[in-house]
């Protein structure tokens, strides 16, 4: 079972350490960097450490630098990579957003080929429009939608 919990003084560390594995660094920040990012944002709306089966897996991060909110970025320990984990950390986030607020859509953004897959599953959409075309100039990323029902 996936649980999300706030990040404290008692997992902070250990969730800072996470490790996403060398080759999905060279399309999101390192753990700590999001996190210290997150805190001195002021866009920062959800932070949290992810749990499966009691362990910590890893962590993800929704801002409103695109409003209404911006599926910053999901994180899983390479230890936990491959396993189906990170679909279902998707799904969890997306049920976990609507039901605690009132937003009709969520943007997400990765130039990683498996995370635009599982988002795909997941119901986002690749933006085609000008915002998603600047988007893309200025980050190197495709612009994702999600549109709640």
């Amino acid at each position: 079972m996936i649980t999300f919990r706030t990040i404290t003084k008692k997992n902070y560390e250990d969730v800072a350490n996470l490790d996403p594995g060398k080759e999905n660094l060279k399309y999101i920040l390192p753990t700590w960097m999001s996190m210290l990012s997150a805190h001195y944002e002021s866009n920062h709306l959800v932070m949290k450490a992810i749990y499966f089966k009691s362990k910590l897996i890893g962590f993800f991060l929704i801002t409103s630098k695109i409003k209404p909110m911006y599926f910053e970025c999901l994180i899983i320990d390479k230890k936990y990579q491959n396993q189906g984990l990170g679909g279902k950390c998707v799904k969890k986030i997306l049920e976990y957003l609507n039901s605690n607020y009132r937003v009709d859509k969520i943007y997400a953004s990765t130039s990683n080929p498996y995370a635009y897959k599982i988002l795909k599953k997941y119901g986002f959409t690749k933006l085609k429009n000008k915002m998603a075309d600047k988007f893309i100039q200025k980050n190197s990323q495709y612009l994702l939608v999600n549109y709640f029902i």
